[in-house]
């Protein structure tokens, strides 16, 4: 598969390279004139022949984004089982099932190079034994952290400025007050046990 060629018959199928920049644009990433495009090749050997591209990610700064999907891939089997995918779980588009599904990879620079000497079957086969990495899984990862990180610190802040810094002097008065409590022991005692 020459991938180059590819994707850009898809983009034109999609409205060409300008509309997806427009729809990058709308998703507020400022650099969207220059935002690299990276395609989404699928592979499934068992419902297809060769691997084709399935959508376009870009870098949204700590995970890709999906911006535009295949609906259709002229395959019969290979699209009802897709089908049957997207009804089992609630993705949002065709991409995002076949990726987490491990039949799919966000192209990189990495396998573009690796393209050269491996075929596009191969690279995503590798994906599907769990060999290599489909970009995408890990780029989730690191988003949800990011995510659960934000809301954390939201708490926190919700907690300081309800009033969470009287709870500190509260704690000192308290810590001071338990000292008072404590019992005393003579010197005796103290050397025995001490």
């Amino acid at each position: 598969m020459d991938i180059n060629y590819e994707m850009q018959s898809f983009m034109d199928n999609c409205g060409g390279e300008d509309l997806i920049r427009f729809l990058i644009k709308e998703d507020g990433i400022l650099n969207w004139k220059t935002i690299g495009l990276q395609p989404v090749v699928t592979y499934s050997p068992k419902h297809m022949d060769s691997a084709v591209i399935a959508g376009i990610a870009y870098w949204k700064g700590t995970s890709y984004e999906i911006i535009v999907s295949e609906q259709n891939f002229n395959n019969p089997v290979f699209e009802e089982w897709v089908n049957y995918l997207m009804e089992m779980g609630h993705y949002d588009n065709v991409a995002h099932a076949l990726l987490d599904h491990h039949k799919a990879i966000v192209v990189s620079s990495k396998e573009m190079l690796e393209s050269k000497t491996k075929s596009w079957e191969e690279i995503v086969t590798e994906v599907i034994y769990g060999t290599r990495k489909n970009n995408f899984e890990e780029s989730i990862k690191k988003d949800t952290i990011i995510k659960e990180i934000d809301i954390l610190s939201k708490i926190f802040d919700a907690l300081i400025s309800s009033g969470g810094s009287s709870m500190v002097t509260d704690y000192d008065n308290s810590k001071a007050q338990n000292k008072k409590r404590l019992p005393t022991f003579d010197a005796e005692w103290q050397k025995r046990w001490a």
